[in-house]
């Protein structure tokens, strides 16, 4: 309800102040993704921000592109107890050559706050219709403390809701593109 709340008041004060900036962020439930994903797959793309071997080895849904946000790095975060993430310099465009600015675009990350975050930055770049899948592929959980190694949701994901999804990789919705810095094999 807070959420809610806080998008009227910001989209609010944005018309009344005459502001330039794209409204806030949308936000779906996995299951309306779905459905609005089925109702018209020509314009409905859903792209997957999280990293290829989330992607890969956690599973994604069957009908998403992955292109990443951001990528994982080999270092550690011990703030975050998870590794240190680092910017897809290539985001924007990677979305741009894949997508058309009238699509509607429905973002899916593990938890929802990279998904998030992507789509904030879409929408600052020309794309108008663009939500966030809350609760994102994996569920978001809850970060207290009380809770830990309980496992208990605030939100249920693109798994919990029984949609469909696989960890075969079609290679034409995987993210092909080699990192900045990386060193390729012989």
């Amino acid at each position: 309800m807070r959420r809610i709340v806080a998008l009227a008041t910001l989209t609010g004060l944005a018309a009344l102040t005459g502001c330039g900036a794209p409204p806030p962020v949308g936000w779906c439930t996995p299951p309306e993704a779905y459905k609005s994903w089925q109702k018209d797959p020509g314009h409905v793309r859903l792209l997957d921000v999280r990293t290829p071997e989330e992607y890969v080895f956690i599973g994604h849904a069957v009908m998403a592109r992955n292109i990443p946000f951001q990528f994982l790095t080999a270092e550690y975060d011990p703030n975050r107890h998870a590794p240190k993430m680092t910017p897809n310099p290539y985001f924007l465009e990677d979305v741009q050559a894949a997508c058309k600015p009238e699509d509607k675009l429905v973002l899916m990350c593990a938890g929802g706050h990279r998904g998030a975050a992507a789509a904030e930055v879409l929408r600052k770049n020309g794309f108008a219709n663009v939500l966030n899948i809350e609760g994102g592929f994996d569920g978001e959980y809850k970060q207290d403390c009380a809770c830990q190694g309980k496992g208990e949701l605030t939100h249920r994901g693109w798994v919990q809701h029984g949609l469909p999804w696989s960890t075969w990789v079609n290679p034409d919705l995987l993210y092909q593109r080699e990192r900045p810095g990386a060193t390729s094999r012989p």
